[in-house]
């Protein structure tokens, strides 16, 4: 999945929606963030609330791409150790 360049309440209905798809998906999640330009707290609690929601099932996710929007917004909101098994590579 691919994160639009702007993630603010005025789409998190569509967000919502495609997240909503991916739920119960069996593989990894990958939500890319590579064109993001501006993300609003409502979206990152709702990517938050995902990651948390598949954590507990056992199914990862995992976030891709570089955007100092997308690593700002987790700092500025603490919610790096929410996310912090999405956005660390696997170890082998």
């Amino acid at each position: 999945m691919v994160l639009p360049p702007e993630c603010s309440l005025s789409q998190i209905d569509t967000l919502k929606l495609q997240l909503a798809g991916l739920s119960q998906q069996p593989l990894a999640v990958v939500i890319e963030v590579g064109e993001l330009r501006r993300i609003d707290t409502a979206s990152m609690q709702l990517l938050a609330a995902f990651v948390r929601d598949r954590g507990a099932s056992a199914k990862p996710v995992r976030f891709a791409g570089d955007s100092p929007v997308f690593g700002e917004a987790v700092r500025l909101l603490g919610l790096a150790s929410a996310l912090r098994a999405a956005t660390e590579p696997p170890r082998v």
